[in-house]
């Protein structure tokens, strides 16, 4: 992997933890705030994305940004109840690291995506430092739903990443990008509408400017690993990207008081020695 690649995607990674740790943080319906930070961005970004444009569009397109929409609307359902139940650092390495193992597992063996060896060390590193960094004493009623949800999060992710990697190819990616704050949201919409109702205004009343700024950076780092499959095979970008669960990790512990152990600083070095193999891969 370049040097190039692997700077922005590791940018990528800032902006992912960003937003997740404000999500996290705000103290307003998550749905609701997603929703709303979505699709004000795409308002803004759809007819913009189209002077990005080099060819007319395609009717061929549509079938990626439906069904990476639909996907994407299903994750913002989920990620933001998983994090009205628990903490930022438990949902997210979870999700993050299971969803690593699962598109690995999809683009090797059903598109024969090549990896070397490095490439599946550094995958197989991230991955265990992110059980790491999940690991608790799952006993709570709330926890364990959360750690179900993760499950969820994880095949959603690797579902839409198995998509994104085809569709970067055949698709403008700034469109494609910008277009999924559109779909995303109104995939949403039939679960969200008649019990988030009073939400949605209130988020867009009294948080609009967060919640765009979150829609913003959620999408700057789409569109940058989006861009990347083009250049790095996407397991390996989707690895290196999970730097962002140490920044979430660190954001946690200086942020929201959680709790530092032994197993996150641990967690913490698998995740970094991963990602220089992967770099190396």
């Amino acid at each position: 992997m370049s040097y190039g690649i692997f700077l922005l995607v590791i940018a990528a990674s800032f902006f992912q933890a960003w937003w997740n740790f404000h999500l996290k943080k705000v103290n307003v319906d998550k749905s609701a705030f997603l929703f709303v930070g979505w699709l004000s961005l795409g308002v803004v970004a759809v007819p913009l994305s189209l002077f990005f444009l080099e060819k007319p569009l395609d009717p061929s397109w549509w079938h990626f940004v439906l069904a990476t929409g639909l996907i994407q609307g299903m994750y913002l359902v989920v990620l933001s109840t998983a994090y009205t139940l628990a903490d930022v650092s438990l949902v997210f390495p979870l999700a993050r690291g299971l969803s690593i193992a699962l598109t690995t597992v999809a683009l090797v063996v059903f598109a024969k995506l090549p990896v070397n060896q490095v490439g599946v060390a550094g995958i197989a590193i991230i991955f265990f430092g992110s059980m790491l960094l999940a690991f608790r004493h799952w006993t709570s009623e709330k926890t364990r739903k959360a750690m179900m949800l993760a499950v969820v999060i994880a095949l959603l992710v690797s579902s839409y990443t198995v998509l994104d990697s085809f569709g970067a190819k055949k698709i403008p990616i700034v469109f494609y990008v910008a277009i999924m704050n559109i779909v995303a949201p109104l995939a949403a919409l039939p679960w969200l509408y008649q019990s988030k109702k009073k939400d949605f205004i209130f988020v867009f009343k009294n948080h609009l400017l967060l919640a765009f700024l979150v829609g913003l950076a959620g999408s700057a780092a789409y569109l940058i690993v989006v861009w990347a499959y083009s250049f790095a095979p996407a397991p390996y970008v989707l690895a290196l990207r999970e730097v962002s669960i140490v920044i979430a990790a660190v954001l946690g512990i200086l942020y929201l008081k959680e709790p530092v152990t032994r197993l996150k600083i641990a967690g913490i070095a698998f995740i970094l020695a991963g990602i220089l193999l992967i770099k190396l891969a």
